[in-house]
């Protein structure tokens, strides 16, 4: 009885995960250990990322317009930090402190993205 019990439980878990993440496997990768972020012209892709403590988002510039990656809301006591306007190549930051995070183009105020640091 035990056993049945176990294995239905699994069974639900499974479908639950599979419902909310896509796939059981897409629940265990949910929080990427870096990510890489297009920058188009007037957007970010994706426009938000959850990251694990201590990785790196790389961001590319993909667009014909001038755009930045400017810090603008973060946890207390993190530096902010600001890419060079550029048309292309790209700008990485290392994430080394948990929690929520808000990133802007200050020349397109509409380009917003959010990380969040687990």
């Amino acid at each position: 009885m035990k056993g049945r019990a176990m294995f239905r439980r699994a069974r639900v878990l499974a479908a639950v995960a599979i419902v909310v993440g896509g796939s059981a496997a897409g629940v265990a990768s949910a929080v990427a250990k870096g990510s890489s972020v297009r920058i188009g012209d007037n957007f970010f892709s994706p426009k938000s990322v959850s990251i694990k403590h201590g990785a790196t988002v790389t961001w590319h510039w993909t667009g014909k317009s001038d755009h930045n990656v400017t810090l603008t809301q973060a946890p207390k006591h993190v530096k902010q930090f600001i890419s060079k306007t550029q048309i292309k190549g790209t700008y990485s930051h290392k994430f080394t402190t948990k929690g929520a995070y808000t990133i802007v183009c200050t020349v397109h105020a509409n380009m917003v993205m959010h990380i969040t640091v687990h």
